[in-house]
């Protein structure tokens, strides 16, 4: 078993927000393993994350961005005003040097791709949960580019469903495909509309594919 060592023996206390039920169960499993002594909890949901920093003190959250009912940008910058000494490090698939530099930006402690090894994410929590940041190279490169517009900041689940759109799947049946509940696949919709600056499917459709975000 994985094992890192440290020189103090004071509990981490880590919350993980993320939808994906085996990915946080083996994130729950390594920091329980490997970072003794902890105490983590996973949560499902955006709204079942706030209810967690009511009350409760947490040293680090590990964030998902995809989740079912709140943007995850949204989220970070929610936990940031609710609690601006807490450390956030995301986990995403994203690779859009876009959406990298506006997470950081969001407030986010640091950042790591969902590909990376344990020892990659154990070496993050360590050092995001002390202060520090962490940054995957891909980062590093977006935070050196030019300033993204808001319309790059779809997220991994609104690019799904937009997809989905163009295939002509109504909310109802998008939320049947990916197993969420239509008022999930409602808000989405609605956000992606704010984000591209749009009033319609038709609209957002044809912004979508001016941006490259469709074909």
């Amino acid at each position: 078993m994985l094992k890192v060592a440290g020189t103090e023996k004071t509990r981490l206390d880590i919350l993980i927000i993320d939808d994906h039920r085996m990915f946080a169960d083996a994130m729950m499993t390594l920091f329980e393993a490997a970072l003794a002594p902890c105490r983590v909890c996973c949560v499902a949901s955006a709204q079942a994350g706030l209810q967690q920093l009511v009350g409760q003190h947490w040293q680090l959250v590990l964030l998902d961005l995809g989740l079912p009912d709140m943007d995850g940008l949204v989220l970070l910058q929610r936990l940031r005003q609710q609690n601006a000494e807490l450390s956030v490090l995301v986990c995403t698939a994203e690779t859009r040097p876009a959406l990298l530099k506006r997470v950081i930006q969001a407030g986010a402690s640091g950042l790591i791709g969902k590909s990376q090894s344990a020892e990659d994410v154990l070496q993050a929590v360590q050092l995001v949960a002390a202060g520090g940041r962490y940054l995957t190279p891909e980062t590093i490169e977006a935070l050196a580019g030019p300033e993204p517009i808001d319309a790059d900041v779809l997220t991994e689940r609104q690019l799904v469903i937009l997809r989905l759109m163009q295939a002509g799947h109504s909310n109802r049946e998008i939320a049947e495909l990916l197993f969420v509940s239509a008022n999930t696949v409602k808000t989405h919709v609605r956000l992606m509309f704010d984000k591209l600056s749009v009033n319609n499917r038709i609209e957002c459709l044809r912004i979508a594919h001016e941006r490259g975000y469709i074909h």
